[in-house]
């Protein structure tokens, strides 16, 4: 049986004039395909034209495509690496991936990796699979991207367990030419229960997304209070100054987190019959966030899809064990790095100018 789907998620995610009934039928259509014994049959994409399998994954195994979809890294037994255009896979280390990232000019590929004891581990392989540099992380990898400029980021969470308790710590690790640094995220205790019982599931509930640009992210952090149920609260910063922005806590389950194009902007899908649009910056008199019901299809069962959409319309979707490929969608055009813009934001998040003098003076 495949894992819990979410096809919210891809409605959210894609970003683009569907209709969501489209996503529903291929939700339906890939979870009665995995569960038969036979072979499946090529199902159909999001716009009605049929899907090509592209190769087999470890079972909720990560992949990540260069910008141009030439070149494809997966989990498969390790770490591979797929040229598209010769068919050529290079086997590029014996450790299962957790996290992927190209950088936006398709020249290095970020990997983290992560050991039996939790210890994560960062690598950096050019276009050819070539390894370039690896690098110790202070605990597990969560997330790894690359910033318009280049910045190479990786989040994570290191889980430290006390007779008396749990000690969970979080942490944003930049990478570019002058060295890493690390920034705190959090530091929480937890009860001994609640850190044996969710030390599983902490890679599920503590997400975390960049915007566009990669220069602010929203990520959950865990809360454990002495006198209440454990909660998740979720946050808001902007990594090139100090602090962070409560947006609204949640409960104890997993959610996605997904940027709007604007970047102003989130939806946060939990498991629950609504999703809500959380405004960053809300006009004065505006509520912060609003709750919408999920699209329609929002219940179809199970799938365990995973979706990366590429700027030319082509498209990447994976089953729990399968990675297909599709095309024929919007191409949506990716702006090159703004130095205003990143130093507007920075000052927006500082106080140094208000969200109604960064509308006016944004590019």
């Amino acid at each position: 049986m495949l894992v819990k789907s979410r096809p919210a998620r891809i409605c959210d995610s894609i970003r683009m004039n569907l209709h969501c009934r489209h996503a529903r039928r291929l939700v339906l259509t890939l979870a009665a395909l995995a569960a038969a014994c036979a072979p499946p049959p090529l199902p159909h994409g999001l716009n009605e034209s049929p899907l090509q399998l592209v190769t087999e994954l470890d079972r909720d195994g990560v992949f990540a495509a260069s910008a141009d979809g030439q070149q494809l890294a997966f989990g498969r037994q390790g770490l591979r690496l797929l040229d598209r255009a010769s068919g050529v896979t290079l086997r590029l280390a014996d450790a299962a991936p957790v996290a992927l990232g190209w950088r936006r000019d398709g020249t290095r590929l970020a990997v983290g990796f992560v050991d039996g004891q939790g210890q994560g581990r960062l690598a950096v392989f050019d276009r050819s699979g070539a390894l370039l540099s690896e690098q110790q992380l202070p605990g597990r990898p969560l997330n790894v991207t690359w910033s318009s400029r280049h910045d190479l980021l990786v989040i994570g969470y290191r889980l430290q367990v006390y007779s008396f308790g749990a000690n969970l710590s979080q942490w944003l690790v930049r990478v570019d030419d002058q060295g890493s640094d690390t920034v705190s995220l959090g530091d929480v205790t937890l009860r001994p229960a609640t850190a044996a019982r969710l030390a599983p599931a902490l890679p599920a509930l503590l997400q975390a997304t960049f915007s566009a640009d990669g220069d602010e992210l929203v990520y959950l952090r865990l809360h454990d209070p002495p006198e209440f149920p454990a909660y998740l609260r979720l946050l808001y910063r902007n990594w090139q100054t100090t602090g962070e922005r409560k947006l609204l806590d949640l409960p104890l389950q997993p959610a996605v987190l997904a940027w709007e194009p604007s970047g102003e902007a989130i939806v946060v899908h939990p498991d629950s019959p609504t999703a809500q649009r959380i405004e960053l910056w809300p006009r004065p008199g505006d509520a912060s966030a609003t709750a919408t019901a999920p699209p329609p299809g929002a219940d179809a069962g199970e799938g365990g899809l995973r979706l990366q959409r590429l700027d030319d319309g082509r498209y990447l979707l994976a089953t729990a064990d399968r990675l297909y490929s599709g095309a024929g969608l919007p191409e949506r055009p990716r702006r090159g790095h703004d130095d205003k813009l990143w130093q507007l934001r920075k000052w927006r998040f500082e106080g140094l100018i208000t969200a109604d003098e960064f509308r006016e003076a944004r590019p």
